[in-house]
């Protein structure tokens, strides 16, 4: 829970877990009030059990509960691929 007005940052955690390595296409939040701190940028290289970690920031203008999403897309050897991590928060008053 976050007071109301003020930001709180959570951190996703992609690993590659797989034995080929993989470019990243994106990765976006969808929901307000999460925002991602930085774009993944376009063919960042993710080899096989390299991890990479997006900081998250929850910024609640009103009280109550959030729900939201972080998609990232990547491609490997296999064709595109995405994964949609849920993101929540609560903001109190």
């Amino acid at each position: 829970s976050i007071q109301v007005g003020h930001t709180a940052k959570i951190w996703v955690d992609i690993t590659n877990e797989g034995n080929q390595s993989a470019l990243m296409s994106g990765g976006s939040t969808q929901g307000a009030p999460f925002r991602a701190l930085f774009d993944i940028t376009k063919g960042l290289p993710v080899n096989s059990t390299d991890d990479l970690t997006v900081p998250i920031v929850f910024t609640p203008r009103k009280a109550g509960p959030f729900h939201g999403l972080y998609k990232v897309t990547w491609r490997d050897v296999w064709g595109n691929h995405s994964l949609e991590v849920p993101i929540s928060g609560t903001g109190v008053g």
